[in-house]
């Protein structure tokens, strides 16, 4: 499940670390809890900082967790931008995974090249492994699609997603990130829509774990 999050409450967030006030869950995650509303502070925790290109390393983020009033659940916020084990945002290992440019100077400094290469190839593997499913939905939503890319944009799963994502007017998330929402999701086609659709508004989201 997501929510979104406003540019400027992103970046309150960047800039303090903490999730602006206000910000709570729009649904419970259990499957039989119809709550919507009520959801109370419970708790948060560090998360390792995460490295944006042209700034450095993030300062620590916390996570805040909420407990469902009804069901007494407790949900994590987080954002598509910070997953278990991410050192990096989104943008900076597409570039290296597609050999884009990015400043290779600054990224070897924080990173090792075995790193570099783990990018290349997980983002691969997982891309190869969503994307029937994600096609699936991008062509059902957006009949305008074609397939007519060049040799080099089919080369590789990565690239083929980004080429296709490439058409959609206006700003469209890039291909790791659409893997990335693919994957918290589990994958499932009938998932994809749920857990797609407000990324391709154009807004970051949470996602609650």
């Amino acid at each position: 499940m997501h929510q979104t999050l406003s540019d400027k409450d992103l970046q309150e967030y960047y800039r303090t670390s903490l999730l602006p006030a206000g910000i709570r869950p729009n649904g419970c995650t259990r499957a039989n809890c119809l709550e919507k509303l009520h959801f109370h502070h419970h708790s948060s925790y560090s998360r390792n900082s995460v490295y944006r290109q042209g700034y450095g390393w993030l300062p620590i983020i916390w996570i805040e967790r909420f407990r469902c009033a009804s069901c007494r659940k407790v949900i994590s916020l987080l954002i598509p931008t910070v997953y278990k084990w991410q050192r990096a945002e989104h943008d900076l290992q597409q570039a290296v995974a597609l050999k884009q440019p990015y400043p290779k100077e600054e990224v070897t400094e924080a990173f090792s090249e075995r790193t570099l290469l783990r990018w290349k190839q997980k983002w691969q593997e997982w891309c190869g492994l969503h994307l029937q499913a994600i096609c699936t939905w991008l062509f059902t939503l957006y009949a305008f699609l074609s397939t007519d890319v060049t040799a080099k944009q089919a080369r590789t799963p990565l690239s083929y997603l980004q080429a296709l994502l490439a058409q959609l007017p206006g700003k469209s998330p890039v291909a790791v990130e659409v893997v990335s929402v693919c994957r918290f999701g589990g994958g499932q086609l009938r998932s994809i829509p749920h857990f797609l659709s407000l990324v391709f508004a154009g807004r970051v989201c949470y996602c609650f774990s």
